[in-house]
């Protein structure tokens, strides 16, 4: 899997993305969800969610009531995540833009403005 796919599959959203980072920074830190939130400066239930949804793809694991930790299930995602790291520190407008830039966003904003024949 490349980075870019990586990218659009797993981190749906810039929030997704700053938590996954924030945990791998310390991945021997096991993270309360309020933690997070008050780090992140979100509200609990999106950083609950957000939460959530990297432990459901496995980037990160549960490790106790709302308390998480940096730990990918597998090898592979531990390299891909690195490589997010590193692409956040080296060229971070890059990164986003991979977030950003969602291919299946691309043919509705340009339906937004295609012309019709009818005039409308």
């Amino acid at each position: 899997m490349t980075i870019e796919q990586f990218i659009r599959k797993e981190i749906a959203t810039v929030d997704n993305l700053r938590a996954l980072l924030l945990l791998q920074s310390t991945p021997q830190v096991v993270w309360n969800m309020i933690t997070v939130s008050g780090r992140l400066y979100l509200p609990p239930n999106l950083t609950s969610r957000v939460l959530e949804e990297l432990a459901g793809k496995g980037l990160i694991e549960v490790a106790g009531d709302q308390a998480y930790r940096y730990q990918a299930k597998v090898p592979e995602l531990e390299r891909l995540v690195e490589r997010v790291a590193q692409l956040d520190r080296e060229q971070p407008v890059s990164l986003l833009n991979l977030i950003y830039a969602r291919p299946e966003d691309v043919p509705a904003f340009a339906d937004a403005f295609r012309l019709r024949k009818d005039g409308n």
